[in-house]
């Protein structure tokens, strides 16, 4: 079923395209990575797509209602145990517990390779504090990070096709795509040690359970939620602007005036 509506509306190929794009901004972004520095910096603006990643799939739990969709309501059940309570926790220097969420993960990486977490755990608590738009406002992230977690936020509210293909298209299709190169990146910088090795880990435990178990479980959520040609149009929508949010991020990270602000940031 899911073959036939997206191939009638040419979805299918709008999405592979935008994909594409998003490889090919992943690839550029590869090529600014040289130093130690630049990875750094990478996984501090990095971590608020993971962190918000657990946010958005926390509003799809609470939205499906098992009720109206209990084959979609329990894939993402499915997904959000694994995502938030992986069995990885002894595998990534995390002794004292054995089940980790991937935003816990993704610290673990930066602390391992001294990257601050400084900002992203201090946005966390102004955001629990007072809101995420008084926290976008008083934070001083640079602008496309910003905007990124503000478009993931605005899905919240969508309606429901729009938001799931944000998260099926803008998420669990790209993993591989843009994390691949990630991976021959640190092979090519990292090479013959180890401080690297829970980023790495992280990496390619995303493509592993993402490209072959969350992505087909996503495509399958998305087919039994959308009913009507309008749900399919305003999946259209969702993927279209979570791919866009996607590449403008990759295109800023790491890029002349990002750092610039960065380093600007870590000076006493």
């Amino acid at each position: 079923m899911t073959q036939n509506i997206i191939a009638g509306d040419n979805l299918a190929q709008f999405v592979a395209d935008k994909i594409e794009l998003v490889e090919g901004e992943t690839v550029k972004l590869c090529q600014r990575i040289k130093t130690l520095q630049d990875i750094k910096l990478f996984t501090q603006q990095h971590v608020f797509a993971v962190w918000d990643f657990k946010c958005l799939i926390e509003v799809i739990v609470k939205r499906l209602d098992p009720g109206k969709y209990p084959q979609a309501a329990s894939l993402m059940r499915n997904i959000y145990a694994e995502e938030v309570y992986d069995n990885i926790g002894r595998q990534v220097f995390s002794p004292d517990k054995d089940l980790l969420s991937h935003y816990e993960l993704y610290l673990i990486a930066m602390r391992q390779i001294g990257a601050d977490t400084g900002p992203i755990t201090g946005f966390v608590e102004l955001v629990e504090a007072r809101g995420i738009e008084q926290a976008l406002v008083k934070s001083t992230l640079p602008e496309p990070t910003k905007d990124f977690v503000r478009w993931t936020f605005s899905f919240f509210d969508a309606p429901l096709p729009r938001l799931l293909a944000a998260f099926v298209f803008g998420r669990e299709a790209i993993t591989a795509k843009m994390f691949g190169p990630l991976i021959c990146c640190l092979e090519e910088n990292t090479a013959g040690t180890e401080k690297y090795s829970a980023l790495k880990f992280y990496l390619e435990r995303h493509i592993a359970v993402d490209n072959d178990v969350h992505l087909p479980q996503a495509l399958s959520m998305l087919d039994s939620v959308c009913e009507t040609k309008e749900d399919w149009l305003q999946a259209r929508v969702g993927a279209y602007q979570a791919l866009l949010a996607r590449f403008n991020f990759l295109s800023s990270i790491i890029s002349a005036e990002t750092v610039h602000q960065l380093q600007t940031e870590e000076q006493p």
